[in-house]
């Protein structure tokens, strides 16, 4: 449940449970790193440089963003699900920058301007 409702809410959650496993996972529901059962503890970087986005229209500057930024800046893409991540790998590259510069909105930005888009043409 953990790790669904981190893809969910796009958020990082750490649990912290005394007898079940602690997790901690990132804004995709990946498990990053998690413990047993019984009385151990972890710790795991997180990296917040991250953005959830709606893959559609944004994909169409992918490759322009990989040829700027090569190395600096991942992105993966979930086909099936039609949402991206666009992650820094270098700490001089800020994540709010390159989404402004491409004019890239987040997941939850596109939802509400697509949300007033429709509703704008469904009255």
């Amino acid at each position: 449940m953990t790790n669904a409702m981190a893809w969910q809410y796009h958020y990082n959650v750490v649990t912290s449970c005394r007898q079940d496993p602690t997790k901690v996972c990132d804004m995709t529901g990946e498990e990053v790193a998690s413990t047993g059962r019984y009385g151990q503890s972890i710790c795991a970087p997180l990296n917040l440089e991250k953005a959830f986005v709606h893959s559609w229209p944004y994909i169409r500057v992918y490759p322009e963003l990989r040829k700027k930024y090569g190395r600096a800046v991942a992105i993966h893409i979930n086909h099936d699900e039609g949402w991206s991540v666009i992650e820094s790998r270098s700490p001089d590259v800020k994540i709010t920058d390159v989404l402004r510069e491409f004019n890239i909105k987040t997941h939850k930005e596109h939802i509400q301007y697509a949300d007033k888009i429709q509703r704008k043409y469904r009255i």
